[in-house]
């Protein structure tokens, strides 16, 4: 028997001011809210029945899935919403060919629904149905049955994916090549290749990141962007590139940081941190002299996630930028890599003009914990920024604390 507070917590779910909370109250029970939760599916209160399925999903028990596939025919569409939800949380098989049933009612936003949960289920069964939600007259139904299919992964679905390559709407085009780049398909990767030219920038954007997400697979094509004459399929592939984690794309964007795009330059040095490979140090440092603050900026960034102390000198000379914000992630960096060299000038940079420039500064000696930054961080006790005050306080803290271990 049901604990009787379930029963109760049931019945106040349609209160608007202490529904949201009894869902999680009653999520706690776990499987003895189930029985009880599952009956409130057929509750006459759109609200009851809305927040049971919410409460199921959390639960995740199986035993759900029956009546929370019988509740994706509810009027109501926030309770189907919901229990699609609740359906994809549980992520049981069964509830597959209910959500397929979906793909043939009339709202666009029932299939569009459907579509999304079967690709977070998975499983083959889902495989036919989406191949034939490609056709569906609404744009973004077959552009999430696309997406579904790549991450479901299935090669029959490759043919009927292929065949949506050429259409019309530019988003289901991407999510086509996107699936099809997952299922190792070589013709998707040249179509992601020349999406990186488009005018349209999340399309370029989404297509780097396809892109990145296929890998080694895509680093010949995405070579020869990287030497295309349209500054935008440069920039992008070079994004392209850092997001793929393949250490071969280090030389390439290190040649990248000199392009005559500063676009493409800039996008060179957030991939050379993203890759964070020691190789690329020499090159980003050279990129400190750079015209564009943004380039030094990104190349300073990406030396610092890089951690390597070859950076140092050069960071140290970036504490006297003439840009504030260049001075900032300087300091960063700095504490960022940790080393010890970079103790005076940082003490040095304690008195820059710049508060949040000093803050940055007195956080970096906070990371290098070296006992002679004591007496330069002491005399800001008394400094009138209070900020500046908290944070000097703080790191004073954390360098005796250090002295003493």
């Amino acid at each position: 028997m049901a604990h009787p507070e379930i029963d109760r917590f049931i019945r106040r779910l349609a209160d608007p001011n202490i529904g949201e909370t009894l869902v999680n109250k009653l999520a706690l029970y776990g499987a003895e809210a189930v029985e009880p939760l599952c009956r409130a599916l057929k509750n006459k209160n759109v609200e009851v029945r809305r927040r049971a399925a919410m409460a199921l999903g959390e639960i995740g028990d199986p035993r759900a899935v029956e009546p929370l596939s019988e509740a994706l025919g509810d009027p109501n569409p926030e309770v189907r919403w919901q229990t699609v939800m609740a359906l994809v949380k549980i992520r049981d098989p069964r509830a597959i060919k209910p959500l397929c049933k979906l793909l043939t009612q009339e709202e666009d936003v029932t299939r569009r629904n459907a579509a999304w949960a079967l690709g977070e289920i998975g499983g083959a069964p889902a495989v036919d149905p989406l191949c034939e939600a490609l056709e569906d007259k609404d744009a973004d139904v077959r552009r999430i049955a696309a997406r579904a299919l790549g991450e479901i992964g299935d090669r029959r679905a490759v043919e009927p994916l292929r065949k949506r390559q050429e259409e019309e709407d530019p988003h289901v085009r991407l999510a086509v090549a996107e699936a099809l780049g997952k299922m190792g398909d070589g013709s998707a990767i040249e179509w992601l290749c020349r999406a990186l030219g488009q005018e349209r920038q999340d399309v370029r954007v989404q297509a780097a990141k396809a892109l990145g997400e296929i890998g080694s697979d895509a680093f010949d094509p995405l070579r020869t962007a990287l030497q295309s004459e349209n500054s935008r399929t440069r920039e992008y592939a070079a994004m392209a590139l850092g997001q793929s984690g393949d250490g071969r794309a280090v030389e390439l964007l290190c040649k990248a940081l000199g392009d005559e795009n500063e676009q493409v330059r800039r996008s060179a040095a957030v991939a050379l941190g993203k890759l964070a490979d020691v190789r690329a140090v020499e090159s980003l440092c050279k990129r400190l002299a750079a015209n564009d603050p943004e380039v030094r900026w990104h190349a300073i960034e990406a030396l610092g996630k890089i951690g390597d102390a070859q950076a140092v000198t050069s960071l140290c000379k970036a504490l006297e930028d003439t840009a504030e914000d260049v001075r900032q992630i300087a300091a960063i960096a700095l504490g960022q890599i940790g080393d010890g060299s970079a103790v005076e000038p940082l003490c040095k940079t304690l008195e820059d003009k710049d508060p949040a420039v000093r803050i940055r500064a007195i956080e970096a000696l906070g990371k290098i914990r070296d006992s002679r930054a004591v007496e330069p961080l002491r005399k800001l006790r008394n400094d009138g920024n209070r900020d500046i005050r908290a944070y000097a306080a703080v790191t004073l803290g954390k360098i005796g604390s250090a002295v003493c271990e």
